[in-house]
């Protein structure tokens, strides 16, 4: 689960670096 996790935050991380607002708040507690 640990790798799957790295590969998801990556993914979260770009997305929320594109679009700087609701989502990204979003993405991040998600992340937590």
């Amino acid at each position: 689960t640990h790798v799957n996790n790295t590969k998801e935050v990556g993914e979260i991380k770009v997305i929320g670096h594109e679009s700087k607002g609701k989502i990204n708040k979003r993405l991040r507690i998600r992340v937590q």
